[in-house]
């Protein structure tokens, strides 16, 4: 039987709930600190959730796994190159109401602000796939939806996260699983998925940029046939002007020649 780590009293700010499946999560502020509440007890009582349709696993079990996961997570471990930390940090866990309370990382890859994807390099995102990657082999879990959605970004920092799918010490079993999609998946293509997601970012980032540019100053962007026309049509304005300026100066002056003399008597 999994302990119940005591908890105290905390004092809780306001709460957003987001649905996920048949599980449901919460990020509450807990004295000024944000954390995410995550339960695997359907409130609804839908008879389709008493398991999990991707894993095959019953709420109890689905829990017990995630748990068990991110305490293995927890632990330090060495990996060549990779400090730092990778997964959420596991806070209390509720084994009576199967929910348990981890660390809030920042808003996932496909949501956050695309400056802050923009900020890191392609090499960043490689690393930081490689290394969670290794760290995941290292305490014996494989992730088996390990991609943008579930990886959170705040400031510089990544992290994977959300691990309904995914097993620890090779249980459960692949055959287990009851979508089909995951019992031929051993290793993903995490970095090239990560790389795609800031590349559509940044261009949408890019896009967005010109857009707000030719908004306050104007186009920018002139072909050079364009630009020929334009300044063509002022030169034939400019020579225009001075024709018809030239035309009165010569007209006032054939007047003046022609108005007779005013007689002295």
């Amino acid at each position: 039987m999994m302990r119940l780590l005591s908890v105290g009293v905390l004092a809780l700010g306001p709460i957003s709930a987001e649905a996920n499946g048949c599980y449901w999560t919460k990020v509450v502020v807990e004295n000024n600190v944000k954390t995410v509440h995550k339960g695997f007890r359907d409130p609804l009582k839908r008879r389709g959730c008493r398991w999990n349709h991707d894993s095959g696993l019953r709420p109890p079990e689905a829990y017990a796994l995630e748990v068990a996961i991110l305490e293995r997570l927890n632990e330090p471990r060495n990996a060549s190159q990779c400090t730092g930390r990778y997964f959420p940090r596991l806070l209390r866990r509720h084994d009576n109401n199967l929910s348990f309370v981890q660390s809030y990382d920042g808003t996932n890859l496909l949501e956050s602000p695309s400056t802050a994807q923009c900020s890191l390099s392609n090499e960043d995102l490689t690393r930081f796939a490689t290394c969670a990657e290794a760290l995941l082999e290292a305490a014996h879990v494989v992730h088996y939806d390990l991609k943008a959605k579930n990886t959170v970004i705040s400031g510089d920092q990544l992290t994977a996260i959300d691990f309904d799918l995914a097993t620890l010490d090779g249980r459960p079993s692949l055959t287990d699983l009851s979508d089909r999609r995951y019992r031929t998946r051993t290793r993903t293509a995490y970095g090239p998925a990560l790389r795609e997601a800031r590349a559509a970012r940044c261009a949408l980032e890019r896009r967005s940029a010109v857009l707000r540019d030719r908004e306050v100053r104007g186009p920018t962007h002139v072909s050079a046939r364009l630009r020929q026309r334009r300044e063509a049509v002022e030169a034939a304005r400019g020579r225009q002007r001075d024709f018809r300026r030239d035309q009165s100066q010569r007209l006032a002056a054939a007047r003046r020649q022609s108005k007779p003399p005013d007689d002295p008597s």
